[in-house]
């Protein structure tokens, strides 16, 4: 993927030949230039962390990395330190100086997962990344984590971006069920008040019916040491007629649910643990206001121990569900941190961890000329000296 002299210098890609157990990987991709398609990010368990070398790691977060030579596209994984100390994005024009393979079994064979452990840009402005680009096939084709919205280097099998305002999984979550007020016993329907007074820790009993008054971003809380598949919270406050609570959705509940619930959502609860609330010591969200009559108990809503049953609550007009008296949202002001879009020209450079890592900036793509064939970058990229 070079040109010498200002003619193009074609070859088949040697991205399969990874695989193979006497092939030199080291003088391949130090010889070789790639362009880097894609960064996905995510945090592996302490396990997979181990196995692939990334214990001394200054982040705690790593990514595939999906280079192209021209022929095929593969990921490979690498650090958050590597990322953030070569500002490498979308479009970069890469070679890799060091890196270690490891192995991972499938049904039919074992299959290469490269680590790169240091690279170099080889020039300031970014390549386009083009339509055809991103349509090359991948190698290897019968290595499904390739392929899949799966990390290479872990056993959580989704992708986040820098903020968790999204995630990006191929694990198939049941559908939010709802439920219309019309069809709610409101005889069974407990006060939030009566609950979280109440001595006992787990109420199965009753229901609760909530208006969601303010809603968090989802809080990835890992580790280096936590094992969890699913290690997220969702943050809530809620509130009815007697006074406000916090609540939080905890593991696969908050990630399911995250987009389903917005401020002003009514809930139907049962099934969940009242604890000591943290999440007004955290600032998750805007403290609710001084007039309203807060307990610092909160609502722990989770998939087992026990498992809570949760419902979105649909109305119309005509359902009178001011007789609710359910609090009405507050008008207030939006913080900046709220305000960063989540489809935007602005690219982050590196996590927002760590000492500076991150950082907003402007990049400008090369558009590459009409001649230009997926097959063979080196009609716009110069040999590296």
């Amino acid at each position: 993927m070079a040109a010498n002299g200002g003619k193009i210098r074609k070859r088949s890609s040697c991205l399969a030949s990874l695989d193979l157990d006497n092939f030199n990987i080291q003088d391949y991709l130090c010889r070789n230039s790639f362009v880097v398609l894609n960064l996905l990010r995510y945090y592996p368990d302490p396990r997979s962390r181990s196995y692939f070398g990334l214990d001394n790691c200054l982040h705690w977060d790593v990514f595939d990395i999906l280079l192209t030579d021209g022929k095929g596209k593969r990921k490979f994984v690498t650090s958050a330190d590597v990322v953030i100390k070569h500002k490498i994005c979308s479009g970069s024009y890469v070679r890799v100086k060091r890196a270690e393979r490891y192995w991972e079994d499938t049904e039919n064979d074992r299959v290469a997962v490269v680590v790169i452990h240091d690279l170099e840009v080889l020039l300031k402005e970014q390549v386009h990344v083009s339509d055809k680009l991103m349509s090359l096939p991948w190698v290897p084709r019968n290595f499904s984590k390739q392929e899949l919205t799966q990390p290479l280097a872990s056993n959580r099998i989704y992708y986040m971006d820098n903020w968790t305002f999204s995630l990006a999984s191929d694990q198939h979550f049941e559908d939010v069920k709802h439920v219309a007020l019309e069809n709610i016993d409101l005889s069974e329907v407990r006060t939030v008040k009566s609950v979280v007074l109440k001595k006992s820790s787990s109420v199965k009993s009753s229901y609760l019916l909530v208006k969601v008054m303010r809603k968090s971003r989802l809080i990835h809380y890992i580790t280096r040491f936590k094992e969890a598949t699913w290690p997220f919270q969702l943050p809530l406050m809620v509130a009815d007629s007697s006074g406000w609570c916090p609540a939080v959705l905890w593991n696969r509940l908050g990630v399911q649910f995250h987009k389903h619930i917005q401020e002003g959502s009514v809930l139907l609860v049962k099934n969940f643990r009242v604890k000591a609330g943290l999440q007004q010591k955290t600032k998750s969200y805007f403290n609710p206001p001084e007039t309203a009559a807060v307990f610092s108990q909160e609502l722990s809503l989770d998939i087992h121990h026990p498992k809570t049953e949760l419902f979105v609550v649909d109305y119309t007009e005509n359902d009178n569900i001011d007789e609710l008296r359910l609090p009405p949202l507050e008008v207030r002001l939006m913080p900046r941190r709220d305000l960063i879009p989540q489809q935007s020209d602005l690219r982050l450079l590196g996590p927002p961890s760590g000492q500076g890592a991150g950082g907003w900036a402007r990049t400008r793509d090369r558009r590459v000329p009409a001649d230009f064939r997926a097959d063979s970058l080196a009609t716009v990229l110069p040999t590296p000296l």
